[in-house]
């Protein structure tokens, strides 16, 4: 299996959280991270975990997102809401898609049972995915956690081994990401204060394939080389 991690982001309620761990180890992905987690009860967590007792055990713990995904190279979003900043793809679709670099270090985020995940934290993400539904949009938060994992077992089981490139770590991307930002803004494409719909589709048009460190070097030559001449414009006038 690939190093596919599994990330609740403020969860409410420990039964879910070890409803979530017995459907991972079904479909034999590891215990998730959870992120700012709302009064943990483990014994609740136990007992929903039935059987899986002991991968309970074995969850990890973050006060921020950021502290989660700072060892993940590619991140996936899910989300039952309509967003019209971010291009939503059904799961199903979107799974046999990521390539094996991608896999290589995933994340992917589910938001609390009441919210979901914000417009922030979907930020931290190359590509969103939803679950499509007839009636009620949402699902109940293991029950989401399940059937992506079934999705993405069965799109990592029936995919030939190859070997992957190596994708640039978040620590790595972010500071491109600043300075492309910058430059956008040098040059009066985009301006200060400005909606973040661009900014989303411009992040996401450039991260959603993933990045290796070469990748991010040529991007941040060009973001350089961007600034460097707005500021030699500047002085000329």
């Amino acid at each position: 299996m690939a190093d596919v991690q599994f990330v609740l982001v403020r969860p409410r309620n420990s039964g879910n959280v070890g409803m979530a761990v017995r459907a991972l180890r079904n479909f034999g992905f590891a215990p998730p991270r959870i992120v700012d987690m709302y009064r943990f009860a483990p014994d609740e967590a136990r007992r929903m975990a039935a059987g899986c007792e002991a991968e309970v055990d074995r969850l990890q713990f973050f006060d921020t997102l950021e502290a989660a995904l700072a060892d993940r190279s590619f991140v996936i979003g899910t989300t039952a809401l309509k967003r019209k900043r971010w291009r939503l793809e059904p799961i199903d679709q979107a799974a046999p898609t990521f390539t094996a670099a991608q896999w290589s270090r995933a994340a992917i985020l589910f938001g609390n049972e009441k919210s979901g995940l914000s417009d922030e934290e979907l930020l931290a993400c190359e590509r969103v995915v939803t679950i499509p539904t007839v009636d009620y949009t949402s699902l109940n938060l293991s029950h989401a956690v399940g059937v992506t994992a079934w999705e993405f077992r069965r799109a990592l089981t029936s995919r030939p081994y190859e070997r992957p490139p190596e994708l640039a770590p978040r620590e790595v991307v972010e500071p491109m990401i600043a300075q492309m930002e910058s430059a956008l803004e040098a040059i009066d494409f985009l301006h200060p204060g400005q909606g973040k719909h661009v900014r989303v589709l411009l992040r996401q048009m450039f991260t959603r394939n993933g990045l290796t460190r070469k990748d991010v070097q040529v991007l941040r030559g060009i973001w350089h080389q961007v600034q460097w001449i707005s500021e030699r414009k500047t002085r000329s006038e």
